[in-house]
């Protein structure tokens, strides 16, 4: 044992003195015995391995944090040129899209403009790119969590079903439910239960309540995390925790305006209800106001966003318009900022129909004309200063159609003098829509197929325009067009093809609306025309289920029993209450 401690301390002495003159150190383990011949001989042999180890982890260690740093730096390249894309695609479409408003709905010409344009392949390549170097530093810091959480986001944007699945894989690794993990990795699993479908109430409650965990999961780690607190404050909204989804919105209005509205959805007293629009209206206005907000396109758009948002839930119509024609104004003046003018114009135009639709109403709501000469003028006048903003705006001209076809002579041609259809080329398909529907009310039946299929013709996907073609093929053999038996099979048969593809196009969040049940009423009425009552009697009573006092509904339901020779009596019953109480109704 002592000799041990002896050699130590000789090890140590060894090291202390490499510093010192080289022949200390030669004295010091020179001593003439056999064990100080065996260290001399041994010495260079141990020292030089411990220079090579030593060697070799610097070289190892240097080497991996440089490769570490070049493949983040790519990553962080690459990110910062697909954000710089994304903002220039961005502004691109906004000002392709107020250029262009007829036609199809702006979702699908969005989609069409992102996919024409060569940015998006290049941002698609910038982010595949970003993968392969994401795996690299993966293998090189395999405990880094935010290597792995940015490969799972990267994953996840290519869109396809297998990434995806490896993206959730991830995930769930490094944000586990049950302790916090990685708090944007909580974030993205919570978003993604939260809009994850379910096939019950009580799966959708759990998905809820996984979300919820996430999100507290997060919190902990990140008690700032304001985009955490959206998704909480949605989720107890879901939950039916008013107050507690109230308390938290609050708290996220504090920071950003934009939180107006879901404090208003969750119901407030007319005093608090003023008190928040007032203070978004003044905070929007105040970043309206900014510099920097005015310089930066995209800030500037979601400012004037806000602004028209809260200034028309307040209905001060004339304040928004004022604000509208200034900028309007102070950027036509100038070349560089003529991008702008286009959506400032689409705004006015919307002002101005949402001030004809508060002020008096929405023609495009009712099936008639129900407003008088005055009211009707008012509405003209309305449309004209929207059409004067832009002409190709296919609400204004749905409206000014349908005006055109009003009872008093005097309003026919004040919009006939705005816009008149039958000497305009190139009619957007809702105006053809809108023309058509006019003829079937005055039951001008075979006038509204030419104008739906013309419509069909510019834009076939179209679930309303293929259901009314559908609708005006049935109506046809009813008032003066008396058709053969074959004549009205094929019509039965072509209507019932146009609304079952009508159907089929219709999106899944309108599945259980009023507009369903309208495709329902056209396909029983269809089936019945073909013979086929069981199956007619099917979709009328389903179409009944979304609008239980829809006379026309209940009338073809009588009709569908009466042919099948099933009893009609509770239906009547139904209709005659109906009836009544809407001559009570009109009579009070």
């Amino acid at each position: 044992m002592e000799f041990l401690l002896f050699q130590i301390r000789r090890i140590v002495a060894i090291f202390t003195s490499i510093f010192n003159a080289p022949g200390e150190l030669l004295g010091m383990v020179w001593d003439g015995s056999g064990r100080s011949n065996n260290l001399i001989l041994g010495l260079p042999s141990v020292l030089i391995g411990a220079s090579g180890f030593l060697a070799v982890f610097l070289m190892q260690w240097g080497g991996a944090s440089a490769m570490v740093e070049k493949y983040s730096d790519r990553v962080q390249t690459n990110a910062n040129r697909q954000k710089l894309l994304a903002v220039d695609l961005r502004q691109s479409l906004i000002s392709q899209l107020s250029l262009n408003s007829g036609g199809a709905s702006e979702a699908e010409k969005i989609q069409k403009l992102r996919a024409e344009d060569p940015r998006t392949e290049e941002i698609k390549k910038l982010g595949d790119e970003s993968i392969i170097y994401l795996k690299k530093l993966v293998a090189l810091e395999p405990q880094n969590k935010d290597h792995l959480f940015q490969l799972a986001v990267r994953f996840y944007n290519r869109g396809d079903a297998g990434s995806q699945k490896r993206a959730l894989g991830i995930l769930n690794e490094i944000a586990p439910l049950d302790h916090p993990g990685h708090p944007e990795a909580h974030l993205q699993l919570a978003r993604r239960l939260e809009q994850q479908p379910a096939k019950s109430v009580v799966d959708k409650r759990a998905n809820i309540d996984a979300a919820l965990e996430h999100v507290t999961q997060c919190l902990t780690r990140d008690a700032r995390n304001y985009e955490a607190l959206k998704v909480k404050a949605r989720l107890l909204r879901l939950k039916g925790a008013t107050d507690d989804s109230r308390e938290v919105f609050e708290q996220l209005f504090e920071e950003n305006p934009v939180y107006f509205q879901p404090l208003l959805e969750l119901g407030v007293s007319g005093a608090k209800r003023a008190s928040i629009l007032d203070s978004a209206a003044s905070r929007y206005l105040a970043e309206l106001r900014n510099k920097d907000v005015r310089e930066d396109t995209i800030q500037w758009v979601r400012a004037w966003e806000g602004v028209a948002k809260v200034l028309t839930q307040k209905k001060d119509f004339e304040r928004l318009k004022n604000l509208l024609e200034k900028d309007l104004r102070e950027y036509s003046q100038a070349e560089e900022t003529a991008g702008r003018v286009p959506f400032l114009k689409q705004y006015l135009c919307r002002v101005y129909l949402a001030w004809a639709s508060s002020e008096i109403g929405d023609p495009l709501e009712t099936m008639a004309l129900d407003f008088d000469e005055d009211q009707q003028r008012r509405l003209l006048e309305f449309y004209s200063k929207a059409y004067s903003y832009n002409e190709k705006d296919r609400y204004v001209l749905q409206n000014i159609a349908k005006l055109g076809s009003s009872s008093f002579p005097s309003i026919v041609e004040r919009a006939l003098q705005i816009y008149n259809p039958s000497t305009t080329r190139n009619l957007p398909p809702g105006v053809l829509n809108q023309i058509a529907l006019e003829a079937l009310n005055s039951g001008n039946y075979r006038e509204a197929q030419q104008y739906y299929e013309r419509a069909k013709t510019l834009n076939p996907n179209s679930p309303s325009i293929l259901n009314n073609l559908a609708y005006s093929y049935l109506k046809e053999d009813s008032g003066e067009n008396q058709l053969s038996a074959d004549e009205r099979a094929s019509n039965a048969s072509r209507a019932h093809r146009l609304v079952e593809q009508a159907i089929r196009l219709l999106p899944d969040r309108l599945k259980n609306s009023d507009q369903m049940s309208m495709y329902r009423h056209t396909m029983g009425t269809a089936l019945m025309q073909l013979g086929n009552y069981p199956g007619a009697a099917a979709q009328l009573e389903l179409a009944l289920t979304s609008r239980p006092r829809a006379e026309e509904v209940l009338q073809s339901i009588i009709d569908c029993y009466e042919l099948y020779k099933l009893d009609v009596g509770p239906y009547q019953r139904r209709l005659e209450q109906v009836r009544q109480d809407k001559l009570n109704s009109s009579v009070n």
